[in-house]
């Protein structure tokens, strides 16, 4: 076979060079001076007398971005330029307008009349020779004495090319915002970790926010089995028994201020008893020949809290009048979505957290947390990633001094291999809070495995397994998670 020529390739390249200009010009030709504020445009069309071009769009949608190239461009609609008034919407993050309007399919083009009535509805693809004689003909006809204008103008068959939306007006997920990137999202589970669950840390976000004047109302309940055993006993060592289970409940309201900025209030409680679930992992070791870790050599259902630093600190341990609710607390965090993301680029918010803890352990302080998250579709896949950092207190807990900030970072990942089902796979890292303690000094690492259901139509239930398959000391052995989302 023959390889290509220095001519061949030397062709090939200006080929490529020559297509690309082409789309670098067609880009520079001038552009429709669209609005991105569909309010503030009907008033102006209302003041001047003008008609409006409301054009609702996705940045999801190839359509979409195919007609804003050539329809939008074309040189005979660009006449039309001074005849109307011209806005984009984009439905991602203008959710409570696309409602409004009926939405149902991208692109979709709105003609209103100066007063704000739609009077056509173009769905689907468009060339610009098409979108010029529809305009020409609105015109037209908005020249005729009122009682001979039609009610709303027929429009030519325009559907052959569009694009369904991937959501329910009805929906769960069609009463927030940015659901082109964003699906059911992660479980909200902050840390449960001996050291870190002290302290009721930041639960990792999704940058999708309620519509305006929505609301969601959460109820969740986690519970985990602690157990860390220092087996190697050394002068030099820090000597630890935890064998202790949790329990923390969760409620919290969420209201849409509007499309872009959420407020969410939520109360914690978190409790410590004995363990109930001893017999169950004992037998899960046992049937897949798991080393127990010296957990058949103690008593079940024990209570066990015992630390002894290596170097003088004091030594902690905890009794049974330590049994029960040990931390509460009452936050509100408010959400402010920055993007929804774009064809390559992720949807990105940012929050803010104020809680009041009471603990048993630490006292009562107010607590700050910063956060941002992002959130990528990549077909049925959906990525998650948040950022949070917190400021507490000046603490010790019974002698042991505590960090005054912690860094936490929650990677997951969410298949929708049904339309109302996902699976989650969720990686939570949280930084250690004592200094040199060990394992106890290091970060976290929580893997939990997830579930969520659409029940019904405006509700998802949630259920999670949690593991310590990373860190085996400093993260809770085992635990179970199960919650449940109503938007309304």
């Amino acid at each position: 076979m023959r390889r290509p020529g220095i001519k061949t390739l030397v062709g090939f390249i200006l080929l490529c060079l020559g297509g690309l200009s082409l789309v670098t010009a067609a880009d520079r030709r001038p552009a429709l001076p669209f609005s991105n504020d569909l309010q503030s445009t009907l008033d102006a069309a209302k003041a001047s007398g003008k008609p409006v071009v409301s054009s609702f769009v996705a940045v999801w949608c190839p359509v979409c971005g195919r007609m804003k190239r050539e329809a939008f461009r074309d040189p005979g609609v660009m006449t039309m330029t001074d005849e109307f008034l011209w806005v984009r919407v984009d439905i991602d993050r203008n959710l409570s307008t696309a409602r409004q309007y009926g939405i149902d399919a991208v692109p979709e083009i709105h003609l209103l009349d100066s007063e704000g009535q739609t009077r056509a509805k173009l769905v689907g693809l468009l060339t610009g020779p098409e979108l010029q004689n529809i305009l020409t003909r609105f015109l037209e006809d908005l020249k005729l004495p009122p009682e001979a204008q039609p009610e709303e103008l027929a429009a030519p068959g325009t559907d052959s090319l569009r694009s369904d939306l991937i959501w329910s007006p009805k929906g769960y997920r069609g009463l927030s915002i940015c659901f082109s990137n964003v699906g059911y999202g992660p479980l909200r589970l902050d840390s449960q970790s001996p050291f870190q669950s002290l302290r009721l840390g930041l639960r990792p976000r999704t940058p999708s926010t309620l519509a305006d004047n929505q609301w969601q109302i959460r109820a969740a309940l986690t519970w985990v089995n602690i157990w860390a055993l220092d087996q190697e006993f050394d002068s030099l060592d820090n000597q630890f028994f935890l064998d202790y289970e949790m329990l923390q409940g969760t409620v919290s309201a969420a209201y849409g201020i509007t499309d872009t900025l959420e407020i969410e209030g939520e109360f914690q409680n978190r409790s410590r008893f004995g363990g109930h679930m001893d017999g169950f992992i004992q037998g899960f070791h046992d049937l897949f020949a798991i080393d127990q870790n010296d957990r058949d050599e103690v008593p079940k259902d024990l209570f066990k809290f015992d630390l002894t630093p290596f170097d003088g600190r004091p030594a902690v341990s905890l009794a049974n009048a330590d049994r029960g609710s040990f931390v509460r607390s009452l936050g509100v965090s408010l959400q402010h979505n920055v993007t929804c993301g774009t064809s390559r680029l992720p949807a990105f918010s940012y929050s803010g957290t104020v809680r009041l803890s009471d603990s048993d352990d630490l006292g009562t302080e107010l607590d700050f947390g910063l956060s941002v998250a992002i959130a990528r579709r990549f077909g049925p896949i959906y990525v998650y990633g948040t950022l949070g950092y917190s400021w507490f207190g000046e603490d010790d807990f019974h002698g042991l001094k505590l960090k005054n900030t912690q860094g936490t970072f929650l990677a997951a990942l969410e298949w929708r291999y049904l339309p109302r089902q996902s699976l989650l796979f969720q990686l939570l890292i949280t930084e250690g809070l004592i200094e040199n303690l060990d394992v106890f000094s290091e970060t976290s690492n929580e893997v939990t495995l997830g579930w969520k259901w659409q029940v019904i139509p405006k509700g998802v239930l949630e259920l999670g397994l949690i593991e310590n398959i990373v860190s085996f000391d400093n993260s809770p052995d085992f635990g179970f998670h199960v919650g449940y989302s109503h938007r309304f």
